[in-house]
C-alpha cells in the first residue's frame, strides 16, 4: 500500500516519465559512442592525470639500476658496451650478493674481442638468477634472439606495448610472439608462433626470482588471473577501463608507476667498476642493467608530462624497474594493482550518473542553482574517482560525467518544452481563479448580491434556483503541471497583489460588483416609486428594461 502511494506520487510518477526516459536515452547515446572509441583517448588521459596527481612513492629500495650514461660511453670509447665490460659489470655485482640480475641489453650478436664474449656467457650460465632478454617478433619485425647458448629459463622478452601517441601505461607478463614476417630469417626462442610455453617477460621473470626466495610462488587460475601471495591480478581482456578499441592481451597489467624521476635509485656502470657504490646498494637487491644514455634512444614515453625535465620520457631500465616494483608491492606490501569494474557494472553507473543528472535539473527550479548543481556533482565524481584510485579503482569517471552533464541539459530542455505549451493557459487560469475568489470572499459583494436575489422575489414573485455557479477548477492529474503548480501560483498573486495595488480607490471594485451596485440602486428607486404611485409601469419598464410588475 506505502508503495503504491509512493508511485502515484506527483514527483515520483514525473521523475519516473520525464527523467527515466530521458536519462536511458541520453545514457545508452554515452554508452554506444564510448564503444566505438570516441571517449577511448579521454580516459586514457585521465589515467595518466590521476598517475600523475598521486604523491611521489619514493625510491623502491628492493631495486637498482645500473646504467650506461653518455659519460661511462665517452670515457670508455665503447658503443655499444662491450661483451668484456659488461662480464667485468657482472663479476662485481655478484661479489656483493643480489638477490637477481636482469640484462637490459641486446647480446644477440658478440661486441668486442671473442674472449669478452666467451667470459660473458660463462657468468650468465653459472648463474640461474642472472636474466638476458630479447624482443618478440612481430608481423612486421622478425624480433632479436637471446645470446646463444643461454638457457630459456634465463631469458624474458623487454617488449612494451604501447598505446595511441606511444605511450606505455600497460605491462606484458607473459606472451607469445607473433608471426614473424616472410623474409628469411633465423628460428629463435622470441620468433617462434608456437612456443611450447609463454614467455615471461623481464619484469615477470626477475619478480618470480625474488618472491621465491621469499617463499611466495605465482601461480595462475583457469580463468587467467595472477595470483601473487595473496593479490589477486585480473587479466586486462576485452573492454578494460577506458579501453575500447585497442586490443588487450592475456597477462597484462596496467603500469601503476611509483614516481616520475625517483621511483628507483641509478647508479653508472663506471661507478660499479670504481668500487663507489656501497655493497649494501646492491646486496640482496634486483639489479637492472640498461642504457641511460639519451643517444641509445631505448626510452619509452610515459603519463608524465613533457614539461617536467627527463619525466616524459623514460629509460627502458627504469621502466622495467617500475613494473617489477609493482609486482613485488603487490605480493609483499598489498599495494594494489590497477582495476576496473565489470563492463555491465559500468554501464549501469553510466546510466545511474545520467538520471542523477536528469533528477537535479527537473527538481531545481533556478537555473543558475542547476549549473552550480550540476558543476558540484561532476567535481564529486572527478574527486570520488580520484579517491578510488589510491585502492586501484579505474572508474568511468568520463563518461558518467559527461552522461550527467547531457541530462541534465537535457532534462532542462524536455521541462522547459513541456512548460512552454500550457503554463501561459494555467496562469491565466490560476490568475482568474484568484481573482473571482477575491471577490466573492468580499463581504459587500456577499451583501448585494442576497440584497439583488430579494428584490428580484419581489418583482417576479419566483424564488431564485438553488446553486450557484462555481468558479472553474484546475486539473492538476498532469504531474508536470503539479511540479510547477506552485511556482505558477506565486507569479499569479504576486501579479494580482500588484495590480490591486496599482488601481485608485474607486475602481478597486471589479466591473460585476458595479453593474450589480447599479442594478440594486435602480430596483430600490422603482420599488419606492410604485409606493408611493409617482410613476408609471411603463416608465418604470424602461428605465430598468425588465417587464412590467403586475398590481397585488
Amino acid at each position: 500500500m506505502v508503495f503504491r502511494r509512493l508511485l502515484q506520487h506527483p514527483i515520483v510518477r514525473a521523475l519516473s516519465g520525464t527523467v527515466l526516459l530521458t536519462s536511458f536515452v541520453l545514457a545508452g547515446g554515452v554508452v554506444l559512442v564510448r564503444q566505438v572509441g570516441f571517449f577511448q583517448e579521454m580516459e586514457l588521459s585521465n589515467y595518466g592525470r590521476f598517475i600523475r596527481w598521486r604523491p611521489d612513492e619514493g625510491p623502491d629500495q628492493r631495486l637498482l639500476v645500473v646504467g650506461i650514461t653518455e659519460d661511462d660511453i665517452q670515457s670508455r670509447q665503447e658503443d655499444p658496451i662491450e661483451d668484456g665490460t659488461l662480464a667485468e659489470v657482472l663479476e662485481v655485482l655478484q661479489a656483493s650478493q643480489p638477490r637477481a640480475i636482469g640484462i637490459d641489453i641486446g647480446r644477440d650478436l658478440p661486441q668486442g674481442p671473442a674472449e669478452g664474449r666467451d667470459r660473458l656467457l660463462d657468468i650468465i650460465n653459472g648463474d640461474f638468477n642472472i636474466v638476458t632478454t630479447c624482443l618478440m617478433s612481430s608481423p612486421n619485425f622478425p624480433g632479436v634472439p637471446p645470446p646463444e647458448g643461454i638457457s630459456p629459463d634465463q631469458v624474458g622478452f623487454a617488449d612494451f606495448n604501447v598505446d595511441e601517441k606511444g605511450v606505455v601505461r600497460r605491462a606484458m607478463l607473459f606472451s607469445v610472439p607473433g608471426p614473424p614476417p616472410t623474409m628469411p630469417v633465423g628460428k629463435h626462442l622470441c620468433n617462434d608462433a608456437e612456443p611450447e610455453f609463454d614467455l615471461p617477460s623481464l619484469s615477470m621473470l626477475l619478480a618470480q626470482i625474488y618472491l621465491a626466495e621469499e617463499g611466495i610462488e605465482i601461480e595462475a587460475t583457469e580463468s587467467l588471473e595472477l595470483i601473487f601471495g595473496d593479490t589477486l591480478a585480473p587479466p586486462i581482456l576485452g573492454q578494460f577501463g577506458g579501453y575500447s578499441t585497442i586490443e588487450l592481451l592475456p597477462y597484462e597489467v596496467m603500469l601503476n608507476y611509483r614516481s616520475p624521476k625517483n621511483a628507483v635509485e641509478t647508479v653508472g656502470i663506471t661507478d660499479v667498476l670504481e668500487g663507489q657504490v656501497p655493497e649494501e646498494m646492491i646486496r640482496d637487491r634486483i639489479i637492472l642493467i640498461g642504457y641511460t644514455s639519451l643517444v641509445a634512444k631505448d626510452l619509452f614515453i610515459t603519463p608524465y608530462l613533457a614539461a617536467q625535465e627527463y619525466v616524459r620520457e623514460m629509460p627502458g631500465g627504469v621502466v622495467h624497474a617500475q613494473a617489477t616494483s609493482q609486482l613485488l608491492a603487490a605480493a609483499l606490501n598489498d599495494r594494489p594493482l590497477i582495476w576496473s569494474l565489470p563492463e555491465g557494472v559500468e554501464v549501469l553507473l553510466i546510466w545511474l550518473w545520467a538520471f542523477v543528472g536528469g533528477t537535479l535539473a527537473f527538481r531545481i527550479r533556478r537555473i543558475s542553482l542547476i549549473w552550480l548543481a550540476l558543476g558540484t556533482t561532476t567535481a564529486m565524481t572527478w574527486g570520488g574517482g580520484y579517491a578510488l584510485f589510491f585502492t586501484g579503482a579505474w572508474l568511468p569517471v568520463v563518461p558518467t560525467s559527461i552522461s550527467l552533464v547531457l541530462c541534465g541539459f537535457a532534462t532542462i530542455f524536455v521541462k522547459q518544452a513541456s512548460r512552454q505549451g500550457y503554463t501561459q493557459a494555467l496562469y491565466e487560469l490560476m490568475l482568474g481563479q484568484l481573482q473571482r475568489e477575491a471577490d466573492e470572499d468580499t463581504e459587500q459583494e456577499d451583501y448585494l448580491s442576497t440584497l439583488v436575489q430579494r428584490a428580484n422575489t419581489i418583482r417576479t414573485g419566483k424564488s431564485p434556483k438553488k446553486g450557484r455557479s462555481t468558479p472553474a477548477t484546475l486539473d492538476l492529474n498532469n504531474p508536470e503541471m503539479q511540479a510547477i503548480l506552485a511556482e505558477v501560483k506565486a507569479q499569479a498573486q504576486a501579479d494580482l497583489a500588484k495590480a490591486q495595488r496599482s488601481k485608485p480607490p474607486e475602481e478597486s471594485m471589479n466591473q460585476g460588483t458595479r453593474q450589480k451596485r447599479k442594478r440594486l440602486e435602480a430596483l430600490l428607486a422603482r420599488s419606492q416609486q410604485v409606493r408611493q404611485g409617482l410613476t408609471t409601469s411603463t416608465q418604470a419598464q424602461v428605465e430598468l428594461d425588465v417587464p412590467p410588475a403586475t398590481p397585488d
